[in-house]
């Protein structure tokens, strides 16, 4: 009777003990708490979302922030912070309890290759504050770990009556949005180019449109502001800074095109007196298509870049390409400067507006890429036409120099050290090769030809020529 008294007391006490206390506390007749480590260690893997990321020789921890919607990279040994937290909170911290739990959480953590995961092709996805745009569906989707994406721009998305803000803008009538004045103001007409960039920005890929955008204006006109501005719309993490000199330099140590890997956006304000040394690698990041970037330090990578490209600054670069799928991808807007800024446009709805604005630059981008092209405005064929004309120096130098004359020809050799010497005189810095040349002349219809000479030596030298053209 008594032995049954004991016991029932015992279970009631042991009872109280477990009564609020999670089941991976045991309590023991002594009233001792035994933390048991594997139901300890599955409530932490189920409360949290590890994996680790293999690449190569090297991992890397990550936990998916539910509340973010996003994949943070973090140090492993946060995870002993976790434990302790929850150790603490029942009063049951040993240092032993957090060394053997921390090890059933590690060696248990999900394992996953990084090609799998963050290195495969995301989609035509993009991750805002408040849900994953999805451009195939057009529409937001709730956050999933299952894009990967290991960041977030810090503002909602706000899908609207898109329409009624473009009648308002092309009617010139009051915007809805503070944004769209800001912006007509500063671009006139071509308001829409800009905004349909802008959301193909958003855009994981350069295949629908093939284009990269010049911004020229003065100094001090609010470029650099609008600059700022599309960076936070992006987010920093998704935006680059490689000028177009960097870009388009032939090195073979060249390591600004990696620089553009995972970016959305790669956007420079200062291409005064630039010289764009080899335009086919604006073609290949405009292409759509793969390629090779060297990394410093680290092997190569083969990407397809979709950072789209804009530049800005006070006056247009110079090139040497003349070829037509350069000639196309260009688009040259003007800057128009806003007299009392401050006064007259709204900095803090703009910020505000951010969702909004976005979202109707989407609804322009799908539009433009249906089309395959950017808006094009007469100022923009004009610039366009302009910049061709004043870069075209080859022209310029046979035109100052030689004339068209039937049955006529021009050493090549003449020619050449002729094109050096009006170089020089222009302060053209980057003269083109005999053999480049060569290529632009012919694309004028500017034949070269060839003779073999017979030497008194018997020596048999083949020397070519320019046809149907003569000196001045």
């Amino acid at each position: 009777m008594l032995e049954r008294e004991v016991s029932n007391l015992s279970d009631n006490k042991k009872e109280k003990h477990i009564k609020g206390t999670p089941t991976w506390i045991k309590f023991y007749n002594d009233d001792k708490p035994k933390v048991i480590i594997s139901k300890f260690g599955r409530a932490i893997l189920n409360e949290h979302n590890f994996i680790i990321v293999e690449n190569g020789n090297k991992e890397e921890f990550y936990e998916y922030n539910e509340v973010k919607g996003y994949w943070c990279l973090r140090n492993i040994k946060s995870i002993k912070s976790v434990i302790t937290e929850l150790l603490n909170r029942y009063n049951v911290w040993t240092a032993r309890v957090v060394k053997d739990a921390f090890d059933f959480v590690s060696y248990s953590i999900k394992r996953v290759k990084w090609i799998d995961t963050f290195g495969k092709k995301r989609g035509n996805y993009f991750n805002f504050k408040n849900g994953v745009w999805d451009w195939d569906a057009f529409k937001l989707q709730e956050h999933d770990p299952k894009y990967y994406f290991t960041s977030c721009v810090d503002y909602d998305l706000v899908p609207f009556d898109a329409d009624k803000e473009l009648i308002n803008i092309k009617n010139k009538k009051v915007a809805q949005l503070e944004t769209s004045k800001w912006l007509w103001e500063s671009f006139g007409e071509n308001i829409t180019p800009i905004m349909e960039l802008i959301g193909y920005s958003f855009y994981p890929s350069y295949k629908p449109i093939q284009a990269f955008v010049l911004i020229i204006s003065k100094g001090g006109d609010g470029k650099t502001t609008f600059a700022n501005y599309l960076q936070r719309l992006l987010g920093k993490e998704n935006v680059s800074h490689v000028s177009l000199e960097n870009l388009t330099d032939d090195k073979s140590n060249n390591f600004s095109l990696s620089e553009l890997f995972g970016k959305c956006l790669n956007i420079h304000d200062d291409i005064s007196k630039s010289f764009i040394k080899n335009p086919a690698v604006i073609k290949t990041l405009t292409g759509g298509g793969e390629m090779n970037a060297q990394v410093k330090n680290k092997a190569d990578i083969t990407f397809s870049n979709h950072a789209k490209l804009l530049f800005i600054g006070n006056e247009e670069p110079s090139f040497s390409d003349t070829s037509n799928g350069f000639k196309r991808r260009v688009n040259i807007v003007h800057f128009k400067r806003i007299e009392n800024f401050d006064k007259n446009i709204d900095t803090e709805k703009i910020e505000k507006e951010r969702g909004k604005f976005v979202y109707l630059c989407m609804y322009l981008a799908e539009k433009a890429m249906a089309k395959h092209t950017l808006t094009q405005t007469p100022s923009i064929l004009k610039a366009r036409n302009k910049w061709l004309t004043d870069n075209d120096l080859v022209q310029q130098f046979i035109n100052e120099n030689y004339i068209q004359s039937e049955n006529s020809t021009v050493n090549q050799e003449n020619l050449y050290q002729a094109y050096k010497n009006w170089c020089d005189a222009n302060r053209i810095k980057h003269p083109l090769s005999m053999t480049k040349l060569k290529n632009e002349l012919e694309r004028k219809g500017i034949l070269r030809i060839s003779k073999q000479l017979r030497l008194p030596n018997g020596k048999r030298p083949r020397v070519y020529y320019y046809k149907n053209i003569k000196a001045k």
